[in-house]
């Protein structure tokens, strides 16, 4: 049984009325160390961040669980957890009461085999509060042979809500970002993401879950400048059973680092304002496998060539494999390109990329009664004298389009 300041101090001066509610609370964490007995209102309201960072400290100088059973625990600031080993999470709710620009709820930096079985945070409610590359709510840089599980994370602010850099070797399932909001009505770029993963090495994502991001810079279009899974930098990283709604870009393997050999399998990417799925940049190696994009702005799926000059890496030898892209341009967006179930697009730093992109048995379906979608296949590069591997389509089809099957190079 663990006990916090006040109960030592009562110590054996302690009536039988006192004893009784405090056993029954201390069972709620049984076996592992609870934040009400480290002095935790638990109400959401209270700023209990000092007992939250006891109970965290005094169960990883142990190796036993931070249990907070159904108490939710507001903190005032960030939650840093340095340097451990096997920290572990059974079950932890918390709830940010001072969003700012650098903001990460709870931080594990350095710590190896971290462990979550539940945790659900609360980023706060300040919409304007935030950069995505630096705040957020679950926030894991570093470390390897981490199972984190069944994380819940909401709320309002240009952050990413999930964000996991620099680890290795490690699992994480049943990541939920959703019902996020914020406030820059002059934005022209990305202000908030569901998750987050940089520069990862053999990592699995498994049943990630992205929803309802949105904000203020476009009145028509409120889920633009928003992404729901952004990647980059890594190498080795499988997106599995993926689904994603109402975000501006549903997954989005982009940066300048370079994705490399980096897997998507049977995700799910629907009313995304702009593209369902986005090979971007510099990914090289990837593959997305049996996936669907259903009623995304201006294309399903995606393959896109390098965004700025001089990039070590950038988009070649890509697989599209079964892959499936619903009524594109259904939501009415536009810009200067028509609207296509597959695009592969070069950039102006680099006509002849990407390169090497292959779709296979792809299907590209409009099944609107008033078709919005100009191409099933749709490619721009144009070979500017290196030689470069062609892109190609294999046993793909078309339906429902309004000008052509194929354009560019494969007309």
């Amino acid at each position: 049984m663990l006990l916090g300041r006040r109960e030592l101090l009562i110590g054996g001066a302690a009536t039988s009325a006192f004893l009784a509610p405090l056993a029954t609370r201390q069972l709620r964490g049984e076996g592992g160390a609870d934040p009400r007995s480290f002095g935790a209102r638990g109400d959401g309201l209270a700023d209990d961040t000092h007992a939250v960072r006891q109970a965290l400290d005094y169960a990883f100088d142990r190796n036993i669980p931070v249990d907070g059973g159904g108490a939710r625990f507001a903190v005032n600031g960030n939650i840093p957890v340095a340097g451990r080993a096997r920290p572990w999470i059974r079950q932890l709710n918390l709830k940010q009461l001072s969003p700012a620009d650098d903001r990460k709820t709870l931080f594990f930096a350095r710590c190896e085999q971290i462990r979550i079985d539940q945790l659900e945070i609360d980023v706060g409610n300040s919409k304007s509060a935030g950069y995505f590359n630096v705040s957020g709510g679950l926030w894991i840089d570093g470390g390897r042979g981490h199972d984190v599980r069944n994380v819940d994370v909401h709320g309002h602010g240009r952050n990413s809500l999930i964000a996991i850099w620099n680890s290795a070797a490690s699992t994480y399932a049943n990541l939920h970002a959703h019902d996020g909001a914020y406030d820059a009505r002059s934005a022209r770029d990305d202000q908030l993401q569901g998750i987050f993963l940089c520069r990862n090495t053999d990592c699995i994502i498994q049943s990630p879950r992205v929803s309802n991001l949105s904000g203020n810079a476009n009145p028509r279009f409120p889920n633009r400048f928003t992404r729901g899974i952004a990647a980059c930098g890594n190498q080795g990283v499988r997106i599995i059973d993926a689904n994603v709604d109402h975000v501006d870009q549903g997954i989005d393997l982009t940066g300048s680092d370079g994705n490399r050999d980096c897997t998507i399998v049977r995700a799910h990417c629907v009313q995304c304002t702009a593209v369902g799925v986005k090979l971007a940049n510099s990914a090289v190696g990837c593959r997305v496998s049996d996936s669907i994009a259903e009623r995304c702005g201006l294309t399903g799926f995606l393959a896109s060539g390098p965004a700025e000059a001089g990039l070590r890496y950038k988009t070649r030898d890509c697989d599209f494999i079964r892959c499936t892209s619903y009524d594109a341009g259904a939501n009415g967006f536009a810009d200067a390109a028509p609207h296509a179930g597959f695009r592969v697009e070069r950039n102006r730093f680099d006509m002849d990329f990407p390169m090497g992109i292959r779709f296979v048995e792809c299907r590209a379906i409009d099944r609107q009664s008033h078709p919005t979608m100009d191409y099933g296949f749709y490619e721009d590069v144009r070979e500017s004298g290196i030689p470069r591997r062609p892109n190609q389509l294999i046993d793909c089809t078309s339906s429902g389009h309004l000008k052509a099957m194929r354009s560019g190079h494969w007309s």
